[in-house]
């Protein structure tokens, strides 16, 4: 349990949801993409959404571990941020989540509610649909050289309805 009034462990957790969905998205997709610009030639596992043909398990596999050391350097990039604002006389985001439930003030169940479930569940939402969104491969966007044209067109011929 949180050593700090009740409010304040509202905040904390309020802002590391805000922080892992808005920062974490973005330094995800900065990691992924430097490793598909500069690794993906030399690594099958840096070519993030492209699992062979026929696909691979073990490359499967391979990406997988690459995308946990992702998201968790992007963790540990936010811990890092929270733990510097919080350095300062008054911190800057908990002002920010203090002005976020300025409805819910006097509604302590409805904060809990909108901080524990509301949010999160929208917060979530969004960041695996973006996430999805650049980690699946596209035939335009296919970035290895040994992913060859006429892999790529095999797999595109293949009728899957």
């Amino acid at each position: 349990m949180c050593d700090c009034g009740i409010f304040d462990c509202f905040h904390r957790y309020l802002i590391h949801s805000v922080l892992d969905t808005s920062l974490g998205i973005l330094i995800n997709f900065g990691l992924i993409r430097f490793l598909e610009m500069f690794g993906s030639n030399r690594f099958s596992a840096f070519d993030s959404g492209y699992y062979g043909h026929p696909p691979s398990a073990i490359l499967w596999l391979k990406q997988l571990c690459v995308w946990f050391t992702v998201v968790s350097l992007s963790k540990l990039v936010v811990i890092i941020v929270v733990i510097i604002d919080q350095l300062g006389s008054k911190s800057h985001l908990e002002t920010f989540a203090e002005y976020i439930l300025i409805p819910f003030r006097s509604h302590a169940k409805l904060q809990l509610v909108v901080i524990m479930l509301v949010i999160p569940f929208i917060l979530n939402v969004i960041m695996f649909w973006v996430q999805d969104n650049f980690l699946k491969k596209t035939f335009k966007h296919a970035t290895a050289s040994w992913i060859t044209y006429a892999s790529l067109e095999s797999v595109a011929a293949l009728d899957l309805s």
